[in-house]
This record gives C-alpha cells, sequence and structure tokens, in this order.
C-alpha cells in the first residue's frame, strides 16, 4: 500500500471469523483507500457474499462523505451477482444524492455488468476512470 492510500477499515486476509459486523469470512480479501479526489477503493482477493456485506457495509461509510468514488475491481477473478447488485445500488444512490460513482475493471466483472445495462459505469482500468471523474 502507498503512503497516499489509508484504510477505513481493516484489511482482512486468511480472517477465520469476522466478528466486527457479526459476519464470518473465509476468503482472502483486502480493502483499501485512498482519500484523495476520487475517492478510490480496491478490492483485491476472492468475493463471496459475506465479503460482498463487509464492501456494502465499507462502501455506505464511504459514500457519504465523498462526491466522486470509484471501486476498482481490477484484481477481482470472479464477482458473484449479490456484487453485481451491490453496485448497481451504489451507483442509484450516487445519482439520487449528486455524487459520481465507478467501477474500474477487467472482462469478468465488465461483462456481467455491461449485460445488465448501463445501470454503473464502467472502466477497462483505473487510469480511465480517474480522467473520467468531474472536477472536484
Amino acid at each position: 500500500m502507498s503512503p497516499s492510500e489509508t484504510n477505513f477499515y481493516p484489511e482482512l486476509r486468511d480472517v477465520g471469523s469476522m466478528t466486527e459486523l457479526g459476519h464470518t469470512c473465509t476468503r482472502k480479501i483486502t480493502f483499501s483507500c485512498t482519500r484523495a479526489h476520487p475517492v478510490v477503493v480496491r478490492v483485491d482477493g476472492e468475493m463471496d457474499r459475506d465479503t460482498v456485506v463487509l464492501l456494502r457495509n465499507y462502501l455506505d461509510h464511504l459514500l457519504s462523505g465523498t462526491k466522486a468514488l470509484i471501486v476498482d475491481l481490477s484484481d477481482v477473478d470472479f464477482a458473484p451477482s449479490s456484487c453485481l447488485e451491490l453496485l448497481i445500488d451504489v451507483a442509484d444512490t450516487a445519482a439520487t444524492e449528486d455524487r459520481w460513482f465507478a467501477v474500474a475493471c477487467g472482462r469478468s466483472v465488465s461483462r456481467p455488468l455491461e449485460l445488465l445495462g448501463d445501470l454503473v459505469e464502467c472502466f477497462d482500468s483505473l487510469e480511465s476512470a480517474r480522467q473520467a471523474t468531474p472536477a472536484q
């Protein structure tokens, strides 16, 4: 993690039990975040239903305090349907609250999102998402 990145949420690595939120997490996953404009949340690891719940809580916390948010799923090989639903929910909330939201992801995540229509703004790289971010 670079010095400009701050974890607002504990990193989860090989966690047997996540008691903070009352959920069990047996997969490897890491959430990290930068405070710069836009706020970037990087997700690295294996997504499953339990980690999507943790990500939802994490994003709910962050979205209320920023005008622009990018979720970087570039290092996620698979996103379950609950993750796609989460991204759509966050995009809806962001639009309602006049906030900008986008996802940077590889083909394994972008293809299912594309099939759902233009519900979530997707970019093929974090850099392209950053370039599209509206000015502060």
